[in-house]
């Protein structure tokens, strides 16, 4: 079996920077995400984990949420990922997902502010991890990110990317095998920031959601 088909490349000639200053892209990216069927992984052993992948609309445009991982975890440390974690006992994906961004970040954001779910993505850590798609609004990126409060021990960081930037890169593919699986990792660099993995994998699927739901070449769109 293989996972993370990797997604229809985006370049910068069907990227529209007039679109990312207007609604369209929340009205159409939301209806997308929640309109979809995503993958789902069943594995023997595995444990269910979430992440919030977090869209931050200002004024000016929009960005996607990151965070650095403390030096000093026992795995993934400082690599960049989206808030997140296991779901405990009588949780579901959504409630954990948004639990982990209030304890890692400090930002307690409410049920609505959730949109839907991306693939699920299958962590060499023993864990099957469903991305929670949920936006928030801010009058800029700066100030929003000094009230955010990183959780000492889990947190080193945490950093907004203008989507216009993530989409104009052009990630590098690596095969790897897990569990008899084959999977494509994505890396993608942004500015001094690497970012690849199961978060990697998570961005590519955001961004191609982006691209299915409001980007076609020569400007055309397809509402969903």
């Amino acid at each position: 079996m293989t996972l993370a088909k990797p997604p229809t490349s985006l370049t910068n000639d069907i990227i529209s920077t007039d679109n990312l200053l207007t609604d369209n892209l929340a009205r159409n990216l939301k209806s997308y995400v929640q309109g979809s069927t995503p993958s789902t992984l069943a594995m023997p052993d595995f444990r269910a984990a979430a992440v919030l992948v977090l869209l931050v609309q200002t004024p000016q445009s929009w960005h996607v949420l990151f965070t650095v991982r403390s030096q000093h975890l026992p795995s993934h440390a400082g690599q960049i990922a989206f808030p997140g974690g296991k779901v405990e006992a009588g949780e579901s994906l959504e409630q954990a997902a948004l639990r982990e961004c209030d304890e890692e970040v400090g930002l307690n954001l409410g049920a609505s502010a959730i949109w839907g779910r991306l693939g699920d993505q299958l962590s060499p850590f023993g864990y099957i991890v469903t991305p929670i798609v949920a936006a928030c609004q801010a009058d800029d990126t700066a100030t929003f990110l000094t009230h955010l409060n990183c959780s000492d021990g889990e947190v080193d960081e945490v950093f907004c990317a203008p989507l216009s930037d993530l989409l104009s890169l052009q990630p590098k593919l690596e095969t790897r095998s897990l569990n008899g699986l084959t999977r494509t990792l994505h890396y993608y660099h942004w500015s001094d920031r690497l970012i690849w993995g199961l978060t990697g994998n998570v961005l590519a699927e955001l961004l191609e959601a982006v691209q299915q739901s409001v980007y076609r070449p020569a400007g055309l769109r397809t509402s969903h």
